[in-house]
């Protein structure tokens, strides 16, 4: 599919203050909501062949580890994916992540989309959790 080939990943880049270091694109190629723990150098260069992008740098899996989060098919554009945080809590490293859809009336490709995001994170052999953030409650209507 040509949508493959135009695919950027969108590096957020290990900023000051924290941020976290993460890429995400909208061809991940699975189909059902799901998440990869990545540990090693063979699992991160699969990852990239799978998602049809070059690795973006080399990995060090001595030192880190990367979570990958899909949320399956989508039936157009516009839906994302972006890690929001990954800290350890209660012995487990918990990964929280939020979707984003188009918004309702938008113009949107129409095309099966796949999206997914990955983060790197430093090594830990605790058990990982990945959960959605809930999105913000609708604020309330004016009169």
């Amino acid at each position: 599919m040509l949508l493959g080939a135009c695919q950027v990943a969108e590096p957020a880049g290990a900023a000051p203050g924290g941020a976290l270091e993460q890429w995400s694109g909208h061809q991940g190629g699975v189909t059902a909501a799901s998440h990869r723990v990545l540990r090693d150098g063979a699992a991160w260069d699969a990852f990239w062949q799978g998602v049809g992008l070059p690795a973006p740098r080399p990995f060090q899996p001595a030192r880190e580890q990367a979570v990958a989060v899909f949320l399956g098919e989508r039936r157009t554009g516009g839906y994302a994916v972006r890690i929001e945080s990954a800290a350890p809590q209660d012995g487990r490293l918990v990964v929280t992540y939020r979707e984003s859809a188009p918004p309702r009336g938008t113009m949107v490709t129409q095309a099966l989309t796949s999206p997914w995001a990955l983060v790197v994170v430093p090594r830990s052999d605790l058990p990982v959790d990945v959960r959605p953030v809930a999105p913000p409650p609708p604020s309330p209507a004016k009169k």
